[in-house]
């Protein structure tokens, strides 16, 4: 995975992208704001975008980009769309990636961009970890002790080790769970907000994301001013709850507070 940015006043050229893409070959997703225009991710076709669509055809690189735009911006008093952030994938994995433009900018002019890779996933190949915490070690203790009660040591010493590896391992299965790593933190049942999340905080996300809507469906410099409101207004309603989290953390704090209390609570 690697990420890139690009100033639009930087002076780019054929060979500068060669460059890059030539370090590259196999599995490789190269991402970011290129500031470099092309109609194969969108409309227009600029200097710089021709630079990177000849660059990504010489070193087998394709672009994921369906044709929406990226970024939304006022400029002089006319709504400009543009898609500056190409998604490039080496064509060993490019046919394997779903790619949409999200309802979503996190406050910026540039919209959230989701890439899925289509796999599926070897559950022989999933690591999994024994959580020591929830042992019970006396069950555990029990089951050995019954087991080599009745053991018989072979002659041969590879064999003698093996059985007594699989002596523990089948106690372990018994008195030792394994621990729990979701795939998805979100649908984690250990899963917990931010310290300072509130209800109103998720009220103005959500008024952000559906003033977004109205914009894309209708991009007039007036519905641009709304958005650009609402885009502020949360911003500082998240400053707000942060700086009052941490002001009810910080009042917290005592002199019976204990190093590892401390510790938990900075983690």
């Amino acid at each position: 995975m690697v990420s890139i940015y690009c100033l639009p006043s930087v002076n780019t050229s054929l060979q500068d992208w060669d460059e890059i893409f030539s370090k590259f070959t196999h599995k490789t997703i190269i991402a970011g704001d290129f500031n470099g225009h092309h109609s194969n991710w969108f409309s227009k076709t600029d200097n710089r975008g021709n630079q990177i669509f000849d660059s990504t055809l010489g070193h087998n690189f394709f672009s994921l980009n369906d044709g929406n735009y990226t970024r939304i911006k006022l400029v002089n008093g006319s709504i400009q769309r543009t898609s500056p952030d190409i998604s490039l994938a080496s064509e060993d994995i490019a046919i394997k990636f779903n790619w949409k433009v999200l309802n979503e900018n996190l406050g910026s002019d540039h919209l959230i961009v989701e890439m899925k890779l289509d796999i599926m996933r070897n559950s022989s190949h999933v690591k999994k970890h024994r959580n020591f915490k929830k042992s019970e070690w006396t069950t555990s203790k029990n089951i050995i002790e019954q087991k080599l009660a009745d053991f018989h040591l072979p002659l041969d010493t590879q064999n003698a080790y093996d059985d007594f590896i699989n002596i523990i391992n089948s106690a372990a299965e018994v008195a030792i769970p394994y621990s729990v790593i979701p795939d998805n933190p979100l649908r984690s049942e250990k899963f917990k907000p931010k310290p300072y999340w509130t209800p109103h905080l998720s009220r103005s996300i959500a008024q952000r994301r559906m003033t977004l809507a109205k914009f894309r469906r209708n991009p007039t410099p007036e519905n641009l001013r709304d958005l650009q409101e609402i885009i502020r207004s949360c911003q500082r309603a998240i400053r707000n709850g942060r700086f009052k989290s941490w002001q009810r953390f910080c009042d917290s704090i005592d002199e019976v507070a204990t190093t590892n209390e401390m510790w938990m609570c900075m983690k």
